[in-house]
């Protein structure tokens, strides 16, 4: 049996970029997550960038009220996916639920916001 789930929280790294695959609206963007390891008796933060892929209403929504610093949960799967300019493949979160958990998911494009370090 092969299970292949992803469930995640992180903040967007900068606003979705919007396509049309057919008559389906497709948002991709980056969200960085983070996690405390220690490193030599030493605490540290590690930021992990991780790429989306949000296909339909869902990826239409994300690209109207996502925004860099939106915090966001993500559940999919793990997949492929090639890039048409070369050949090489990515690993990316296929979403199949999005879940908006920040008020900057609703803030207006210009809006000041605070840098996501990446």
């Amino acid at each position: 049996m092969n299970l292949n789930t992803v469930s995640i929280v992180g903040e967007v790294v900068a606003p979705p970029e919007m396509s049309v695959d057919g008559t389906s609206p497709v948002a991709e963007f980056d969200v960085v997550l983070r996690e405390r390891v220690k490193v030599d008796d030493e605490w540290t933060t590690r930021r992990i960038r991780v790429g989306i892929i949000v296909w339909g209403k869902q990826g239409a929504a994300c690209g109207e009220h996502l925004r860099k610093g939106s915090l966001v949960g993500i559940a999919g799967r793990l997949g492929y996916m090639s890039r048409e300019w070369n050949d090489d493949t990515d690993l990316r979160v296929i979403a199949s639920a999005v879940q908006f958990l920040s008020r900057l998911a609703t803030r207006p494009a210009d809006a000041v916001e605070e840098p996501v370090p990446v």
